[in-house]
């Protein structure tokens, strides 16, 4: 059930913030792999199973009994002469751990690719500078995976991260450098950092703006911020938001657009 649904009974259930905020978000996962501006393709959001703790490849679809081996250097340690030493990265090892990854990820095995993706993120970092555009496409497949398994306390600090280089390699008003900025509020409020997400997504705002105030991508966070203050219960700052919203939407789109009749029907729930 989305928030649209959910915001038709308010009086019956008192949603968290970050159910709120989850159910009635449109952000997808993050790409594949690092993209020039422009659209970003969705990435399919299905619920991880339950993570196989024998193995952290997946096997092979030919041979469900062998499991696909991951690269040589970053194989565990146990049957090493000297366990404690650290792997020697290799630059090669990238594009095959993000291709073993990719494997999991396609099972839904999406802690295990995260634990794979981990090995190798800091090493690399290390090697190549944390904003070379190998480098960020791995870090960007280990949000990825960090934010399908849920582990948003861990996802966070990466979205950030990544939000932050990308600006400065391509500019703040890059595509990428805004959706991990909103992939970093989404992880703070399914938290439960309400406070803080808002703060976030207030910013990004602000920062939004310059694309015009009828710009799909400004209407559409607005909209977010809207449905995390109705989930945080703040029905007053809601009632404002969606109803400054609502001029705009009605402007742009006309009073008879389902996204027009979407929050006209919000409000009207919020005025009962």
């Amino acid at each position: 059930m989305g928030l649209e649904d959910e915001g038709r009974r308010i009086g019956n259930r008192t949603l968290t913030a970050g159910e709120a905020f989850a159910s009635g978000s449109r952000v997808t996962a993050v790409p594949a792999g690092f993209q020039e501006p422009g659209a970003v393709p969705p990435t399919s959001e299905r619920p991880p199973s339950r993570p196989d703790t024998e193995s952290l490849t997946a096997p092979s679809p030919s041979s469900p009994a062998v499991e696909r081996q991951a690269p040589q250097s970053w194989q565990t340690s146990a049957s090493r002469s000297r366990p404690a030493a650290a792997p020697q990265f290799r630059h090669g090892d990238i594009a095959l751990v993000r291709a073993d990854a990719g494997a999991l990820k396609a099972e839904s095995r999406f802690t295990q690719a995260a634990e794979v993706l981990g090995r190798i993120a800091e090493p690399a970092r290390r090697a190549l500078g944390r904003t070379d555009s190998e480098v960020i496409a791995l870090r960007i497949d280990l949000a990825d995976a960090l934010f399908l398994a849920g582990d948003h306390r861990r996802a966070a600090p990466e979205f950030a991260a990544l939000a932050a280089d990308i600006a400065a390699r391509q500019g703040p008003a890059d595509d990428l450098a805004l959706r991990f900025r909103m992939m970093e509020a989404t992880c703070l409020a399914m938290l439960g950092d309400t406070a803080l997400a808002l703060a976030r997504l207030r910013h990004l705002l602000d920062d939004e703006r310059r694309f015009g105030v009828d710009d799909d991508r400004t209407l559409e966070l607005r909209r977010q911020i809207g449905l995390l203050e109705l989930g945080a219960g703040d029905h007053a700052a809601a009632r404002r938001t969606l109803g400054a919203l609502l001029a705009d939407l009605e402007q742009r789109h006309g009073p008879g657009h389902p996204s027009t009749r979407e929050i006209r029907d919000l409000l009207h729930d919020l005025a009962d």
